[in-house]
């Protein structure tokens, strides 16, 4: 009975020996496809801090944090599960799909060459004029948009990862893209995190009383206007390089293996004229190869991005209109006018509108900038975003004899504007639940 016992713990041992060498070997597996993803994870890193500017500054970490939220539920609920399906039921296609990405990341970095060599030129200009949306819905905003450029970065990064692991099994598969898919974005959004709070780190140890300390600080404060110049660069570079050679790997994998071997043939030549640092060369002149042609990809497909894919997808899309704003009342009949010659042109285009009298939200919700001394921003949302009338209390903790009225109500009872009563609501209500 014990040599069974000790045969069934010699099984057990070999076993979890076994277990061990599979995860150092999804470990390593994992490492590799993450370094094959660094030029993606270095653009993401450099985009994604444009979408706190503007925003109140503690609203920049929770932001990021729904963000980051939503790319680990694109990566782990959506796009591993579709990289495993596609891998066991459709592998031929991971090649395609692949190559697809990476059209996308030349055409983007092409993007990004011509706004660098033309700033200001770009086809997308958004407009400076106030957008009548409160501060909740501009944060939602985007947040959203984030989430949808993460998908399609994260897609390439999920692509990327099961490209280097579709000879292993099923299940190391999808344990290199958990691996992956976890680390990046903690490592992008952790990144971000730090890169927008360089600032406030800045000021707040330039004035401080330590010389050493308040010369850091000043320098963090002048340098990081430079730092992300430089990040941005690199994002658009190394996007290049990856959007490229996704491009000349994939010809070499459906057959066109030219391409692939006259950029080895130039780098193994150009290093050995430097055997010292023949490998750091090698690298630099294939990677430099690689982001020249991203560029001459991107160029290719601009032109059909912009004139058949774009117009496709703008017949599909589908948009939100408000009229519920002071600035928008009487607008409606001008709304549907824009939206019957938009189908005149054959846009398939439609909107809701919902009949109710009040939406619910809270005081605060009307400034976007979180300042609740602003008496300028009170008057503004009171002017041109609802009305004293139109704002009604429904629950007011601090005082529950002002539930069910509005606050030109309750400023004719306090004997003041009613900007300067709709601050005092606000402060009162933060200080009591405080």
């Amino acid at each position: 009975m014990s040599s069974g016992l000790f045969a069934l713990l010699d099984d057990i041992s070999a076993l979890v020996k076994v277990a061990a060498a599979s995860l150092d070997d999804a470990g390593a597996q994992a490492a590799k496809a993450g370094g094959k993803a660094a030029g993606i994870v270095i653009d993401d890193a450099a985009v994604t801090p444009r979408y706190v500017v503007g925003l109140a500054a503690d609203r920049e970490l929770p932001i990021i944090r729904k963000i980051a939220a939503g790319s680990l539920k694109n990566k782990l609920l959506f796009l591993l599960p579709g990289a495993l399906f596609l891998s066991f039921f459709a592998p031929w296609s991971i090649t395609p799909l692949l190559m697809a990405g990476g059209a996308f990341l030349c055409l983007e970095g092409y993007h990004k060459v011509m706004d660098f060599l033309k700033p200001g030129d770009g086809v997308a200009k958004k407009s400076a004029e106030p957008t009548g949306q409160d501060a909740a819905e501009i944060e939602d905003e985007r947040v959203a948009s984030a989430i949808r450029t993460d998908f399609i970065l994260s897609a390439e990064i999920m692509a990327i990862t099961l490209d280097s692991v579709a000879a292993a099994p099923i299940w190391m598969q999808g344990g290199v893209l958990a691996i992956v898919g976890i680390f990046m974005t903690f490592l992008v959004y952790g990144a971000v995190a730090v890169i927008v709070k360089a600032d406030d780190l800045g000021v707040a140890l330039a004035q401080t009383a330590n010389r050493a300390g308040s010369a850091l600080g000043r320098s963090i404060v002048t340098g990081m206007p430079f730092f992300l110049k430089a990040l941005t660069i690199v994002g658009m570079v190394a996007m290049l390089w990856v959007g490229g050679g996704i491009m000349i790997h994939g010809l070499h994998v459906l057959g066109a293996h030219a391409p692939e071997e006259m950029v080895r043939h130039a780098a193994t030549t150009l290093a050995a004229s430097v055997p010292a640092i023949g490998g750091l060369v090698s690298w630099l002149v294939a990677a430099g190869i690689a982001a020249v042609l991203g560029v001459v990809i991107g160029a290719l497909v601009d032109p059909l991005a912009r004139n058949l894919i774009a117009p496709i997808v703008k017949r599909v899309m589908r948009g939100r209109l408000k009229l519920g704003i002071a600035d928008r009342w009487g607008q409606a009949k001008t709304v549907l006018a824009k939206l019957d010659a938009a189908r005149a042109r054959g846009i398939d285009v439609t909107a809701d509108v919902y009949p109710y009298e009040y939406w619910h939200s809270t005081l605060t919700v009307m400034f976007p900038k979180r300042d609740f001394t602003d008496l300028a921003a009170a008057r503004f949302a009171l002017t041109h975003l609802s009305t004293p009338e139109g704002m009604l209390l429904d629950y007011y903790a601090p005082e529950p004899a002002f539930e069910g009225k509005t606050i030109g109500q309750i400023a004719v009872q306090r004997g003041e504007e009613p900007a300067v009563t709709y601050l005092w609501l606000i402060n009162r209500a933060l200080a009591w639940e405080a």
